[in-house]
């Protein structure tokens, strides 16, 4: 007999009760492994579940974090017209501030989506157009007030050369001079010095007058380009709402926006007619005296003549 008609003999001797719970452990034991496969499905499902939700949640951290401190950027970005628009400003001061929110503005470009790194491109590319266009017609605006400002040192000048003159011949009087030279030559002296001064102090009030008007004209041009550029971070926002699955009335917003901007036209003619009024009153024709209030902040005044 071959070595496999022994086995199936032996096999044959085994009782059906045994095949029986040889068969139940087989089943059991397959049911087993089935159950502990599938566990073990679901355990790796989980994890990557959980694996992509704490990435998730990391991606929305850093988000939040770069977007609200580009919202602070753009609060300062849209405050800088308004400061363009003050004279008395330094221009270094509106410059740190400005250089202060590219770090902000660039850190977007590293996290955000192509709608909202598009969206916050053109709102940026929109504020530096209008900021040099502004800041350009600034120097030339503070270029004029330092040449009123010069005018107005040599009359000053010019004021205390005529009243050391004054006193000169108030000396000579004391003295009972007959000089007549002398006399004449000093005399001569006081009015050219009077001459020249007359002559600074007129070009000193066609100067005042023409910044006074520009002035008003460059705080219209601010508020105007303020406003435009501000429209701009309306796409920004709705895409980055949209990143941090926040809800966003764009129409809402757009609305509430030009309801705002109307009011700050209004307040803004009001104060123009304000200051207008306050020049016509203060500076009718310039006879006496030199002087006038800042269109911008209404508080410096500028003597030059007696």
């Amino acid at each position: 007999m071959t070595f496999v008609t022994h086995v199936i003999t032996a096999l044959s001797y085994v009782p059906e009760t045994v095949w029986a719970a040889i068969s139940a452990s087989l089943l059991t034991l397959g049911g087993v492994l089935l159950s502990n496969r599938s566990q073990h499905r679901r355990f790796l499902r989980q994890l990557d579940h959980e694996a992509r939700q704490r990435d998730r949640e990391r991606e929305m951290t850093l988000r939040t974090d770069v977007y609200l401190r580009a919202a602070e950027a753009t609060a300062i970005l849209q405050s800088i017209p308004g400061s363009l628009a003050d004279l008395n400003t330094n221009i270094g001061e509106i410059n740190r501030r400005l250089s202060e929110t590219y770090t902000a503005i660039h850190r977007v470009y590293l996290t955000g989506d192509d709608r909202t790194l598009q969206a916050m491109m053109t709102y940026f590319n929109e504020f530096m157009d209008a900021h040099t266009r502004l800041a350009a017609r600034r120097l030339a605006l503070v270029g004029q007030q330092e040449a009123i400002a010069r005018l107005q040192r040599q009359v000053d000048e010019s004021a205390a050369e005529r009243s050391q003159g004054v006193s000169l011949m108030r000396e000579w009087n004391l003295r009972r001079d007959t000089d007549q030279h002398g006399w004449a030559q000093l005399q001569g002296a006081i009015d050219d010095e009077k001459q020249r001064s007359e002559a600074w102090r007129q070009e000193a009030d066609a100067l005042l007058r023409q910044q006074h008007a520009a002035e008003l004209e460059f705080m219209q041009e601010c508020h105007a380009e303020g406003v435009r550029v501000g429209h701009h971070l309306i796409p920004p926002l709705r895409a980055v709402r949209g990143e941090l699955e926040l809800p966003f009335d764009a129409a809402e917003f757009e609305r509430l926006s030009k309801v705002f901007d109307r009011r700050g036209a209004d307040l803004l003619q009001e104060v123009l007619k304000g200051l207008r009024a306050h020049e016509a009153a203060e500076v009718p024709s310039h006879a006496k005296r030199l002087g006038a209030e800042s269109p911008v902040r209404c508080a410096r005044t500028l003597r030059v003549g007696r």
